[in-house]
């Protein structure tokens, strides 16, 4: 999610974030923009909302091994 503007990155992981509470679970790519922003900065939510709401059976094998530690 490379936005210019800083709000619509906000915005754009907010919607991440929102769409895992609403679906349980997360698209490939939404995990990989997650995974490339990293915690803290626009993703801190977004992340925990995907750890919250995403079932540890449907996070990809890299998550699961990183919540296993």
């Amino acid at each position: 999610m490379q936005l210019p503007d800083t709000g619509q990155r906000g915005f754009a992981f907010t919607a991440a974030g929102h769409a895992a509470r609403l679906n349980g679970e997360l698209t490939q790519e939404l995990f990989a923009a997650l995974r490339a922003e990293g915690p803290g900065g626009f993703a801190e939510n977004a992340i925990g909302d995907t750890l919250t709401f995403v079932p540890f059976r449907k996070l990809p094998a890299m998550v699961q091994v990183a919540v296993d530690v």
